[in-house]
């Protein structure tokens, strides 16, 4: 990896590659990605960042597994699909407690959804997910 230093929990993109994969044999026609832009992440970084510099034991993020309701209207196509929620931690004694206030405005940090989510469209590979592409070969990147 050149200079960079491999980031506590990441592994190889073959491994990643291989974990998509059985996990697409294990759930055919289950969300297989759901991508967020940077803008998104980073507003919700600067808040967490902002509680933590305020003395509130801001520690992370906690990654929800869930599904739109049959009814789910906005948009449409989304109804009954997997997704994925950020909720905001703290520590409180050992352990990571969900929080939904944002101290210095006292104003909600709601769960954070809306991502894009593949399928929709059939072919996931075509959005640019290259783990979902069938011909990717991970020897590659």
């Amino acid at each position: 990896m050149d200079n960079l230093q491999l980031i506590n929990g990441q592994i190889s993109v073959k491994e990643a590659h291989e974990m998509v994969k059985a996990y697409d044999q294990a759930n055919p026609g289950k969300t297989k990605s759901v991508w967020f832009s940077l803008d998104r992440v980073e507003d919700l970084l600067m808040l967490l960042h902002e509680d933590h510099l305020n003395n509130l034991k801001t520690n992370g993020i906690r990654i929800y597994f869930g599904q739109y309701p049959a009814d789910y209207d906005s948009p449409k196509e989304w109804a009954g699909r997997d997704t994925i929620l950020f909720v905001s931690t703290y520590e409180d004694g050992n352990i990571n407690r969900d929080y939904f206030r944002h101290i210095r405005k006292k104003e909600p940090i709601l769960p954070f959804n809306k991502g894009e989510i593949c399928p929709p469209p059939s072919d996931c590979g075509n959005n640019g997910s290259l783990l979902l592409d069938p011909n990717f070969n991970p020897t590659d990147e």
